[in-house]
């Protein structure tokens, strides 16, 4: 989630032409440790919770925080 802020925050501070290729390195970033993340919080969680829930919870932070990183990058 601190990856969108900070790539929002490069996005929009381009000062040079390799700013928005660092950009796309940081979304490779994210992109590999999504998954790595989400199947973290399914074996932490037990049988019987449900792990939609939690799923849920870790996806709407990570759009609320995208949201607001553009919000603070303009």
């Amino acid at each position: 989630m601190v990856l969108f802020a900070v790539q929002a925050l490069f996005n929009g501070l381009a000062w040079a032409p390799w700013v928005p290729f660092m950009c796309a390195t940081f979304k490779v970033v994210v992109v590999l440790v999504r998954p790595a993340t989400y199947a973290i919080i399914s074996r932490a969680s037990s049988s019987n919770d449900q792990h939609g829930s939690y799923l849920a919870v870790l996806l709407s932070t990570a759009k609320v925080s995208v949201l607001y990183a553009h919000l603070y990058a303009g």
